[in-house]
């Protein structure tokens, strides 16, 4: 038995509605607009990281105000995808510091 498998390419996969949503909330959080005439591939290009990158990052120490944003970007993007698939509101509570 042979299975096919689609293979997406990058065009296909920012046409998603998650990674769409991604790229809405890092914009809707940019108060200097430095992100309004981006791309939404090079906006998404640090949440899609290799097995060798992500090796390389530490895990030691408090975590970076950059990676925190991508980090509520993520999560505020997954409430936006529950609220339209539901219709209810959801609410994003997550603290990051350096006790985990």
């Amino acid at each position: 038995m042979t299975t096919n498998t689609e293979i997406q390419t990058p065009a296909d996969l920012l046409n998603s509605p998650f990674l769409k949503a991604i790229a809405q909330q890092i914009r809707a959080n940019d108060a200097y607009g430095t992100y309004r005439n981006w791309s939404d591939e090079l906006l998404l290009k640090p949440f899609v990281v290799s097995k060798a990158q992500k090796r390389e990052i530490s895990v030691d120490g408090d975590v970076d105000p950059i990676t925190k944003g991508r980090i509520l970007a993520f999560y505020r993007a997954i409430a936006h995808q529950i609220e339209a698939e539901t219709g209810a509101l959801s609410q994003v509570v997550i603290d990051l510091s350096h006790e985990g």
